[in-house]
């Protein structure tokens, strides 16, 4: 398994900090590609002796339903934007699924980013109507867009020069928030 993540197509290395986790890119990565981690779990499970096969289909098991449903929540942490009422029903029934699969399946501790995600997203989103916009992708997609406008008005005070940087970025979430709903 090391050997298949740190291979083409997945390139996922294991952090040499914090305890060896895996960094965001190389999480996406992972998630990119569940399927041909599961893919080749199973295939290792065919050559193995009957002792083993079943631990390690076992495995697989878990993975595909965890990694898999994982897969489908990631991209909406990527969503800077209001989501549809389909999207956020769809989103939570993701979710649920991710946190049955991963009790039932796993072995693993609830770490508190787990938490977050299965107790306090859920309600976030159905009080914002989005959760990309307070993830680390959509924080930066919005610390681009204000530096963009400080270079633009770069010549006023600091005092105008902010109030014309909120003028601007509000303005431009009234004009996707109606877009959106």
């Amino acid at each position: 398994l090391e050997r298949l993540i740190g291979q083409p197509p997945i390139n996922a290395k294991h952090n040499p900090f914090y305890g060896g986790s895996f960094n965001g890119n190389d999480c996406f990565c992972l998630l990119q590609n569940y399927r041909l981690i599961v893919e080749s779990l199973r295939d290792v499970a065919s050559d193995t002796p009957d002792d083993k096969k079943a631990k390690i289909e076992d495995i697989a098991t878990r993975y595909d339903i965890i990694l898999g449903s994982i897969s489908n929540i990631a991209p909406s942490f990527w969503a800077a934007r209001l989501l549809s009422m389909a999207e956020r029903a769809s989103l939570i029934a993701d979710v649920k699924e991710f946190w049955d699969g991963y009790i039932l399946r796993s072995d693993g501790s609830v770490m508190i980013k787990m938490h977050m995600l299965v107790h306090h997203f859920i309600e976030m989103m159905e009080r914002c109507g989005t959760i990309g916009l307070f993830a680390k992708d959509g924080m930066e997609s919005i610390h681009a867009l204000v530096n963009t406008l400080a270079r633009q008005h770069a010549s006023l005070d600091p005092t105008r020069l902010i109030t014309q940087i909120v003028r601007q970025t509000a303005g431009r979430s009234r004009i996707s928030t109606k877009k959106e709903t």
